[in-house]
């Protein structure tokens, strides 16, 4: 029998974050298809440990993997 994985929004962010090198936050949230407040929750407590950072450019946010894909498997 076939293995299934479940995938969350924190595993859709990950995974668009290691196919670009870095969003921003609107449309990020956009991308995976969650409201602005929850990515930002997310990103958040990701930016805490250290897997993702946060970059502004004027107001603009930017995120990104902090780690390489193979460290964060």
């Amino acid at each position: 029998m076939a293995e299934k994985t479940i995938k969350t929004g924190v595993d859709q962010l990950i995974e668009l974050l290691k196919r670009v090198e870095k969003i921003e936050m609107s449309k990020a949230a956009k991308e995976i298809n969650v409201p602005l407040k929850t990515l930002q929750k997310w990103v958040d407590f990701l930016a805490e440990e250290g897997l993702i950072g946060i970059e502004y450019k004027f107001t603009t946010p930017y995120i990104y993997l902090n780690k390489s894909p193979e460290e964060i498997e």
